[in-house]
């Protein structure tokens, strides 16, 4: 790009109006970073250096602002065909559109980046400091020429960060694992504490619903009004059942042999006292054992 990256980065989030004096734009600045960060190109800004389109309208702010933007990589500029600013129809922002042909015939290996989350701990930039001044204290004198030194010292950070980076990256893999197995460990207990407070509450409601059943609410007294005190009830039952076992009459013997000479009670024959009184066969045990309950015995 040489001198038009520093035009393109100022252009990017243009607006009609300047924002007002002494105003933070952090927006502004964080976009800007995050392009610089990446290597990104605002392609249409690129090809269209000197054009005033924009891609959203304030009507609140009286501004045009153009914060639409297709951003790619240096590596894939040279593949953009074209880039442009569509027509307003249905919504407040305009579409931006990019034509794009990709080129497989040229293999390009692209640039390595560091991985600068690195540097955002410090145990890792002990390390990264640590190796680099070893790395200097055991080849400084080594090579005649600095250049080669300091080659040869790229070459061989680049592959510790490397390394840094995969075990940083197993280390978060295995913790996400781990705390997957653990998410699903607690899920697996919720589930059995909802079911078990489920059952409880079904037990509870069933136990309920039995004392409901037993309960008694509500007796019709023996002077023909209804009795709701729990004290008033029982003393209605206990007289009800003292009315129910107790005779108004005194025991007559003669009463007694009038009554039981009306009755004709059934006698057994001769035959079947001796078949009763005769002693029992084992035949007869046998028989009757088939028929007799599960778990009784004679």
């Amino acid at each position: 790009l040489g001198g038009n990256f520093s035009q393109i980065m100022d252009q990017v989030l243009d607006r009609s109006k300047p924002l007002p004096k002494g105003s933070q734009q952090m927006d502004k600045e964080a976009l800007q970073a995050l392009i610089k960060e990446y290597g990104l190109v605002d392609v249409w800004c690129l090809l269209n250096p000197q054009s005033l389109e924009y891609t959203f309208r304030s009507g609140a702010h009286d501004t045009c602002t153009r914060i639409d933007m297709v951003l790619v990589s240096h590596a894939i500029v040279n593949s953009v065909q074209s880039c442009g600013i569509g027509v307003r129809a249905l919504s407040d922002h305009v579409p931006v559109d990019m034509s794009f042909v990709w080129s497989v015939t040229e293999g390009r290996r692209g640039r390595w980046r560091m991985n600068v989350s690195l540097l955002h701990s410090e145990p890792n930039r002990k390390e990264i400091g640590q190796y680099v001044q070893d790395y200097l204290d055991n080849n400084i004198g080594s090579v005649g020429s600095p250049a080669t030194l300091w080659e040869a010292g790229k070459a061989t950070t680049r592959g510790r960060l490397l390394a840094m980076a995969s075990g940083l990256r197993r280390e978060g893999m295995r913790r996400a694992v781990s705390l997957e197995r653990r998410i699903r460990s607690l899920e697996s207990r919720r589930d059995i504490f909802q079911r078990q407070e489920g059952l409880q509450e079904l037990v509870t409601a069933m136990v309920r619903q039995c004392e409901l059943k037993r309960t008694i609410s509500a007796v019709r007294a023996t002077t023909g009004g209804v009795v709701t005190d729990p004290q008033q009830i029982m003393s209605t039952f206990i007289e009800f059942y003292k009315t129910l076992y107790m005779s108004e009459e005194r025991f007559s013997l003669a009463k007694l042999r009038t009554f039981m000479e009306g009755v004709e009670l059934p006698a057994l024959t001769e035959k079947l006292q001796q078949h009763l009184e005769a002693p029992i066969i084992k035949g007869e045990v046998e028989t009757a054992i088939p028929f007799l309950w599960a778990g009784k015995r004679p």
